[in-house]
């Protein structure tokens, strides 16, 4: 986006942002309320001011519209004119990470650009976040679809709730196959939880092993969907086979 373009959409922009906040500034909310008013708009779906479509804000967003146009009396709507940034038009992130938010963009194009930044930033530092290690983002050869090698730590990664019980004996064989290469070379599946666990759907003895082994980390194939995490084990090949980016 060039200089120019931000100027042309920076007028219907402040304009836009400025009939979101409005109401909160002619009628603001009783002590105590302000959150839930803007959870309230944060739910609602608008219309785009430059494309049309629609697409909704998250409440931190239209938090700062609100404290930006009340801290300016004399031009509110002035107040929320998008500023042009001196690096306008350039390329601050890797090409890898660019490619993958330009395939979020057109899987998702009702979501509004702080949608698509924050989910692009929940995904390369969560991870980080949680204590872990980001080895690689890539996408998935067979089926496209966007996956994290991360090295997790190994208290946090848990098995899903509903698979069998743990086998002794299968994990003294895995073991010894451990011990025997003197390496890991087979990364577990994991979903990361709202809560910042990551369970794994096919890895629940390999984990073991490698925390009765002493380890602190586990190598993870940490996929996006959430529906991973209810995939049966045994259909795992299949899934990873025919599922495509929704």
């Amino acid at each position: 986006m060039t200089q120019n373009s931000i100027q042309s959409t920076a007028a219907p922009w402040a304009r836009f942002r400025f009939s979101v906040v409005g109401p909160l500034l002619s009628s603001p909310p009783e002590r105590g309320e302000l959150k839930s008013a803007l959870e309230s708009l944060a739910d609602k779906t608008w219309i785009h001011p430059v494309t049309g479509r629609d697409v909704q804000f998250s409440a931190k967003t239209i938090e700062s519209w609100l404290y930006r146009a009340r801290h300016e009396r004399e031009d509110p709507i002035g107040a929320l004119r998008q500023a042009v940034r001196k690096d306008c038009g350039k390329i601050s992130i890797n090409a890898e990470l660019a490619m993958y938010l330009t395939k979020q963009y057109d899987d998702y194009p009702h979501w509004s650009y702080q949608l698509h930044y924050g989910n692009l930033k929940a995904l390369v530092e969560e991870i980080g976040g949680d204590g872990g290690a980001v080895l690689a983002a890539y996408r998935d050869p067979l089926g496209e679809a966007w996956q994290v090698l991360a090295a997790l730590p190994i208290e946090k990664v848990r098995p899903t709730p509903y698979q069998r019980d743990l086998s002794e004996a299968h994990v003294k064989r895995l073991t010894k196959a451990f011990e025997d290469v003197g390496r890991f070379l087979d990364p577990v599946i994991a979903v990361r939880t709202p809560d910042g666990w990551y369970e794994t759907p096919n890895g629940r003895h390999r984990t073991e092993t490698m925390r009765q082994l002493g380890a602190r980390s586990i190598v993870a194939l940490v996929v996006p969907e959430p529906e991973m995490a209810f995939v049966d084990p045994s259909t795992m090949a299949w899934w990873l086979r025919f599922r495509r980016p929704a």
